[in-house]
């Protein structure tokens, strides 16, 4: 939460094998958006990042050839309206699924020469339902994600939406007793 730009996201995967960061993010204007990942001081990262629109429908992919390259959706990639999206930080192999299935191709066959991919698997053309994990336990692994085109959302905590809420019925409550 905040305001003005989100430069980075900083986090980390954890050693177990369904462990997948994502986070909601705000995109102004996505032909200016860009991703990236780094790997911060000593620690090797495998990632890949999939980007979803507010209704959790697949945009893009980016996986990484190599136990040390960066993946990367890079400013320019994509055209489409500004919003909510959904960003997600994967480690080798862990997949979004829909109930049809991948909802990206698979990533290894695209990411020798860095492209983005869009949601052309065969559950490409429905909101994200679960992730394949490869079910092999990698080390923690420390990783961060540089941003531009990027604002932070502002999504209120449970807690305050339902207090929210009651508040809300309250007035209508009190007014419909008027009535």
């Amino acid at each position: 939460m905040g305001t003005g730009s989100l430069d980075a996201i900083t986090g980390r995967i954890e050693s177990t094998p369904d462990d997948v960061d994502m986070f909601a993010i705000k995109i102004p204007d996505l032909s200016l958006f860009s991703a990236t990942t780094v790997s911060p001081g000593t620690a090797v990262v495998d990632p890949s990042l999939f980007l979803f629109d507010s209704s959790e429908m697949g945009v893009a992919a980016n996986g990484d050839e190599g136990p040390t390259t960066q993946s990367t959706i890079p400013a320019g990639s994509l055209t489409g309206g500004g919003g909510m999206y959904y960003l997600a930080l994967s480690l080798w192999d862990d997949k979004p699924i829909s109930p049809s299935g991948e909802i990206f191709p698979d990533l290894f066959t695209f990411s020798s020469n860095g492209e983005v991919v869009g949601p052309s698997g065969p559950g490409g053309g429905q909101p994200i339902s679960d992730w394949y994990e490869d079910h092999f336990s990698e080390p923690d692994e420390a990783y961060e994600i540089l941003l531009t085109g990027v604002e932070p959302a502002i999504i209120p905590e449970p807690t305050a939406l339902t207090i929210w809420a009651l508040g809300l019925l309250a007035v209508g409550l009190y007014g419909w007793r008027r009535w």
